[in-house]
């Protein structure tokens, strides 16, 4: 009898660790996320010992799924391409709250700009990650619908240029 009720105890065990084991995250949104220009320029401006590089990334999120997407811009950043992998190249500084955050209906699109401010150099923050010999760049958006907690999921978009810096 207690084989019996040990090796009931060892198959619920092991049937309830197989069924936890797994990693669950949010299904990835339905939506296209596209920079709208190929190439975008870039300045650098000094002020105050701080050297800035500055540009704007046309962006246009289109939901295609059938529920609401949220935007978030503090869940969003410009990557690098580095070799074969994609690096975070600029990321937001980003206060605890919902201001950027933006609703996208279903079946709806979203066009805006996303301004860039980064220091290459001096004290400011946030900093530029991308190795300086970096060409191609893909703005990766945080999306996620009603409900949706844990990790954000994230879209990416084409791959763009910068020019001028």
């Amino acid at each position: 009898m207690f084989r019996r009720r040990h090796l009931l105890s060892l198959g619920l065990l092991a049937a309830t660790l197989a069924a936890c084991s797994g990693t669950t995250a949010p299904a990835e949104p339905r939506a296209n996320v596209a920079v709208q220009a190929p190439s975008v320029v870039a300045t650098t401006v000094t002020v105050a010992g701080v050297t800035w590089l500055e540009f704007t990334v046309p962006v246009l999120i289109a939901n295609t799924g059938s529920v609401a997407l949220t935007y978030s811009s503090c869940a969003s950043w410009v990557e690098a391409r580095a070799g074969d992998a994609w690096k975070a190249a600029y990321t937001p500084l980003c206060m605890l709250s919902a201001d950027g955050d933006v609703v996208i209906p279903p079946g709806e699109s979203l066009a805006f700009n996303v301004s860039v401010q980064a220091s290459l150099s001096g004290p400011g923050g946030p900093p530029w990650l991308a190795d300086p010999s970096a060409t191609d760049f893909r703005f990766s958006a945080g999306l996620t619908a009603p409900g949706t907690s844990g990790r954000i999921p994230i879209v990416r978009s084409n791959v763009f240029t910068l020019v001028g810096r």
